[in-house]
């Protein structure tokens, strides 16, 4: 980005303008065709107290972007502060590069090696070597010192530029997120060239985002104009205690010099300002700006009166929640819908509990954020689903959310009314329990008839029929032929009750074929998306491949199983409810993997299911 003052150029100058740069697009893209790939990473300090912490700065040379996968370190605690690009020609060659710097909190004392970390740039992988760091429970140790302000050279300069920092509170709690506008100021008639993005000076405190096109105005200052570039932000802290909050910028200033006569001679075309800056009468001068240092202390939440289902929830919130349908038939869904909205922290905003209660049946929420002018406002929504067991109850119970009011320095506890809801339908329970009396009390009837209708006992005697001879009932035709009728349907029956078992174990193996079949076609998509590192249609498949699995051995439909119950019927530690888990939460809220925890899932899906064939 380059920011300059605002100055007419001639049109002859223009002309000359456009011919240079048209020249330097021809060696631009000359030169971009060979940069080559190197990586490097630096950690300072290496040694640190326990609760202090270390910079940790990953920079990429001969790249635009570049995915960074940490390792997992116990003890260590890994926050990211932002990531820089920088771009410049030098004799002819043009070079980019890339640094994503992290501030790494120790939480134990200990002598620990950083593994080689890994770096995803285009098609290569790129890692770093072990970076060693010691922790000790002494004192603090003592960090490098910050980059000296440059309040003395800028009184040398008669300010020619200089920073400032606005709006930034002198206290706060951990976690609180503090708004602040970055300044610099730049003396007009001074062109400047600004390469990276502001940073924060120190370990302290973490910045978010910056927006790469800051907005350019114009102030007076001291009875001089400047050009002020100015960026809103906001900071939170990452430990207590009493800290200095200072921003740097790195920014090539370009100062006119008194003008010489030209070495053209005396045509006023050559006498241009253009053609003054570029026969060498501009001072280029590589500077670092620094705000002046602003104390914050920064103290822990208070434990007194901390509700329990406080989440880390710091600001200013309201909520409010709705229940959709209103009238359902038991074992129907409704949409609980809660809106978390205001200013602060959305990151520690998570989903109010919903009361436990065996009338219900409730599955995990999805979040979305939607931000509003500034990264910590906004409105979070959470959508989840309910079901009613039975017809027990008339309402959906009050909801609650509890965050903490750094202005009123208390927790605030919000709860919603009860929402009125009309549930029709009965469970079977009650529907066997309404059924009983009543087929009892139908009974009654056929038994006083049976008692009514016992026969009357002939009181005469009369005789009957003789015969010549007894033929045992065996032997008689009609018993005969009903005893062959009787072993041909029972042949029958057995016939087809073999033909059913024999077509049922066929369509069994038919079953695992298409399954097996299935499974190949799903891996190797899975396969696919790995090596491409697409992150939504690998978690997508994932899901897929253990629904149609575990769909066949729980008989049900591979759609309705969720994470519920896989958490209710598989071990707590399953690869399968970590995989799952891990696909609903990028459904949710947007989780990427890098290629090796793909690696990592496959695999052990893969063997999972191999295990449970």
């Amino acid at each position: 980005m380059q920011v300059r003052s605002n100055n007419p150029i001639p049109f002859k100058s223009s002309v000359a303008l456009l011919t240079i740069l048209i020249c330097l697009e021809g060696i631009f893209h000359g030169v971009f065709a060979g940069e080559q790939l190197s990586l490097s990473a630096n950690l300072s300090p290496t040694r640190v107290s326990v609760g202090e912490t270390a910079i940790l700065s990953i920079a990429v040379n001969g790249a635009r972007s570049a995915e960074v996968k940490l390792p997992a370190q116990e003890n260590l605690v890994f926050h990211r502060r932002g990531q820089s690009i920088k771009r410049q020609i030098i004799n002819g060659s043009f070079s980019s590069s890339v640094t994503i710097t992290y501030v790494i909190q120790a939480e134990k004392e200990g002598k620990y090696t950083i593994p080689p970390i890994s770096v995803h740039v285009d098609n290569e992988v790129l890692k770093t070597v072990p970076l060693p760091l010691e922790v000790v429970s002494a004192a603090a140790v003592a960090q490098n010192p910050a980059p000296a302000s440059s309040g003395d050279s800028e009184k040398a300069r008669d300010k020619i530029a200089f920073m400032t920092i606005e709006g930034l509170p002198d206290k706060g709690y951990r976690g609180q997120i503090l708004p602040v506008k970055i300044k610099a100021y730049f003396r007009e008639g001074v062109r400047a060239e600004i390469d990276k993005l502001p940073e924060i000076v120190g370990a302290s405190f973490v910045l978010s985002p910056l927006e790469n096109e800051p907005v350019q105005t114009k102030e007076l200052y001291d009875g001089r104009s400047y050009l002020v570039v100015s960026w809103e932000a906001s900071t939170s802290a990452i430990k207590e205690g009493k800290h200095s909050f200072q921003i740097k910028l790195d920014a090539n200033l370009l100062i006119p010099r008194k003008k010489t006569r030209s070495p053209l001679g005396r045509d006023p075309f050559f006498d241009d300002d253009f053609f003054s800056g570029f026969f060498g009468t501009i001072e280029k001068k590589d500077v670092t700006l620094t705000t002046p240092e602003h104390p914050v202390a920064i103290t822990p939440l208070p434990q007194k009166g901390k509700p329990p289902g406080f989440s880390g929830a710091i600001g200013n919130f309201t909520f409010k929640a709705k229940a959709a349908p209103l009238e359902i038939e038991v074992g129907e869904p409704l949409t609980l819908t809660m809106t978390i909205s205001g200013t602060g922290n959305f990151d520690r905003v998570s989903a109010p509990e919903f009361p436990d209660n065996q009338n219900w049946k409730t599955y995990s929420p999805v979040s979305r954020y939607e931000n509003q002018s500034t990264s910590y406002e906004g409105k979070k929504i959470f959508e989840q689903a309910i079901v009613p067991t039975n017809n027990t109850p008339q309402f959906v119970p009050e909801l609650s959310f509890s965050y903490f009011d750094p202005l009123q320095h208390t927790y605030v506890t919000v709860s919603t009314e009860p929402m009125p809801i009309k549930i029709t339908g009965q469970d079977s329970t009650v529907a066997h329990a309404q059924q009983s009396p009543g087929s009892q009390k139908g009974a009654e009837p056929s038994v006083q008839q049976s008692e009514s209708a016992i026969p009357h006992v002939q009181q005469h005697l009369t005789t009957g029929d003789f015969t010549a001879a007894i033929i045992p009932v065996y032997q008689q035709r009609w018993f005969i032929i009903t005893a062959v009728l009787c072993s041909c349907v029972l042949a029958v029956i057995a016939f087809l009750g073999l033909r059913r078992k024999h077509l049922a174990k066929n369509h069994w193996a038919l079953q695992q074929k298409q399954l097996k079949q299935q499974n190949r076609l799903q891996f190797a998509k899975l396969k696919e998306a790995m090596d491409t590192g697409r992150t939504d249609s690998f978690l997508t498949i994932c899901r897929e491949i253990i629904q149609h699995h575990l769909a066949r051995l729980w008989d049900m439909e591979p759609s309705a199983i969720t994470l519920y119950d896989l958490r209710n019927r598989e071990e707590s530690n399953s690869p399968l409810v970590e995989i799952f888990t891990a696909a609903q939460q990028h459904a949710y809220g947007g989780v990427h993997l890098s290629k090796d925890e793909m690696q990592r899932f496959y695999e052990v899906l893969q063997k999972s299911l191999e295990e449970r064939a």
